[in-house]
């Protein structure tokens, strides 16, 4: 790798990975993975459960951001991936990423296809015609579903685990409503769609993980 591919890594890392709402985004999704378990994992399982979300969220924040580099260049010039030489290196990241997602969850199919479902539709969403036409607050509402969707991954379907993924969309959107302009000032309709629409995707990922179990 080159060194101005290693010098924009670092920028990427560390303006858009390293922060204490990404730190505060792991430890929540952490705790509830925890809640969402009638049972404590083993240590092992936990530190497995542990590196897989925090993949997760870099792998996705990545693919977000890649996904959103046109409204970035009204709102976020100052963005490294926008002053970036070659972005070639960041959207290989993503598919990789994927991948390596994919195979830590290999040894248990069902999980693993209700994986590649969320991924295809999140693709649909970031790069077909119709995706990039829904508008950002309903974007904002359905894109904060892959959180619950990480729980649902990991943790042992129950009623628990599925009011634990509500709670957690709630928290996630409330938190996006308050700290993202777009969504702050959008109007009462779009906003009472965004998080409808994101609760609905959340419940059919758990229907929808019981029934691939």
């Amino acid at each position: 790798m080159s060194n101005s591919r290693i010098v924009d890594f670092a920028s990427y890392g560390r303006t858009r990975l390293v922060s204490r709402r990404l730190l505060a985004l792991w430890l929540s999704l952490i705790v509830a993975s925890l809640l969402a378990s009638a049972v404590l994992p083993a240590m092992p399982e936990l530190a497995a459960e542990v590196v897989f979300l925090l993949l997760a969220i870099v792998v996705f924040r990545l693919w977000d951001d890649l996904a959103d580099l046109d409204h970035d260049r009204l709102h976020h010039a100052d963005r490294t991936l926008l002053a970036t030489s070659s972005l070639r290196s960041f959207i290989v990241a993503v598919p990789a990423g994927l991948v390596l997602l994919s195979l830590m969850l290999r040894e248990h199919i069902p999980r693993l296809l209700l994986f590649l479902i969320f991924v295809a539709c999140l693709a649909l969403l970031y790069h077909s015609a119709p995706g990039r036409r829904v508008v950002r607050p309903l974007r904002a509402g359905l894109v904060l579903a892959k959180y619950p969707l990480f729980l649902f991954l990991l943790a042992t379907l129950s009623l628990r685990a599925c009011v634990t993924g509500l709670v957690l969309f709630t928290i996630l959107w409330i938190y996006e409503w308050r700290s993202d302009p777009d969504l702050r000032n959008a109007p009462g309709a779009q906003l009472v769609t965004s998080a409808a629409s994101g609760a609905a995707v959340v419940a059919a990922q758990y229907f929808l993980a019981g029934a691939l179990s």
